[in-house]
């Protein structure tokens, strides 16, 4: 009787774990490293209204799947305006430039919209949470990809770290659209180039599926221990 309680109170804890503030895994993130600095920016209007929007940074899962929790942005408003940002989670297209270089491929979520008029006027962090789950598979690259978002075109800039350095930086890429022309390039590229990736950090919890496969596993143990001694 006290195994089988012990093996139901473990499933609760596990099946609560996601929704009970679970650890947050850190897939990505340039924000903040040391010296790093802010090298530059991107303007994340399209190329029509003059900026090099879409942009995008690449990031990587781990061996397992995970639901993600946050997405961290360094942005600023340069004018007050009605335009806003979509920040999307896209697919990875392993050849996906004219170099060959991985570049988005197709739209798999919304993660959120940004107005310009809620941006800081100098570069700050700005934390989207999405609206809904969206699972991330094992092994995986993704992208999160920035563009405006209306009719009204967006005034927003992304910065552009100094260095390559970071959790899960090293290895992945950056893309932007300036004038049409895609523009692919190693993150852990020559530092001489001056400017690495535009800066984010991605946070992911585990998967609830894979917590209650390990709930079940445990249940199974405790079934098995108790038929050995009966």
């Amino acid at each position: 009787m006290r195994c089988k309680f012990i093996a139901w109170a473990a499933v609760a804890l596990i099946g609560a774990a996601p929704f009970a503030g679970a650890q947050a895994d850190v897939l990505y993130d340039n924000l903040g490293q040391p010296n790093a600095g802010v090298a530059g920016s991107d303007l994340l209007a399209t190329a029509a209204d003059g900026g090099g929007g879409p942009v995008a940074v690449s990031f990587s899962t781990g061996s397992q799947g995970v639901v993600l929790s946050a997405v961290s942005l360094l942005l600023e408003g340069t004018y007050d305006t009605a335009g806003s940002i979509s920040a999307e989670l896209f697919s990875d297209n392993p050849t996906g430039s004219s170099s060959s270089a991985p570049a988005p491929g197709s739209e798999l979520a919304s993660i959120g919209t940004i107005a310009d008029s809620s941006l800081p006027s100098s570069f700050g962090t700005v934390t989207i949470d999405p609206a809904t789950e969206i699972i991330l598979a094992a092994n995986t690259r993704y992208w999160v990809e920035l563009l405006s978002s209306g009719s009204t075109p967006t005034t927003a800039i992304w910065a552009t770290s100094a260095t390559a350095l970071g959790v899960g930086v090293v290895g992945e890429y950056d893309w932007n659209n300036y004038a049409g022309n895609l523009n692919s390039t190693a993150l852990n590229q020559d530092p001489s180039v001056g400017y690495a990736p535009d800066m984010m950090a991605v946070m992911a919890v585990p998967e609830p599926t894979s917590l209650s496969l390990l709930a079940l596993g445990l249940i199974g143990l405790v079934s098995a221990r108790r038929r050995r001694y009966v």
